[in-house]
């Protein structure tokens, strides 16, 4: 998943155990736990830039179909468009939350001079 990250593209583990790349201490609890030998990863993108990654694992040595990947690369698409969602919800709460403090001032305010307004002059 480290290596889709930081190199912003798939990477696709035949056999994770044969990858001289891979960290030995990572196959080491992963294979304890989950004992995958193809690895799929996926990175997600927002503006261009990395900013997750999606992965899936098989037992079984077998290489991803170009198929599975593209399908891959269609969950981390969404997975972006849900995580700008999420963003956008929360401005538009922060900005709600905002216009309701102002509104509750200038309501303040009004009730104020409206008490001003209507008392006697000195």
């Amino acid at each position: 998943m480290g290596r889709a990250f930081v190199d912003a593209q798939p990477a696709h583990l035949t056999d994770v155990l044969t990858d001289r790349d891979y960290d030995p201490r990572t196959i080491e609890v992963l294979q304890s736990v989950a004992g995958y030998r193809s690895f799929l990863a996926v990175p997600i993108f927002r503006q261009h830039r990395a900013v997750g990654v999606i992965g899936c694992g098989r037992r079984e040595v077998k290489p991803f179909t170009a198929a599975q990947i593209e399908l891959l690369r269609i969950f981390a698409d969404q997975a972006a468009i849900a995580l700008e969602n999420v963003r956008l919800f929360g401005e538009l709460e922060s900005r709600d939350r905002d216009l309701g403090e102002a509104l509750e001032q200038q309501t303040a305010t009004a009730a104020v001079l409206q008490v001003i307004n209507s008392s006697p002059g000195i």
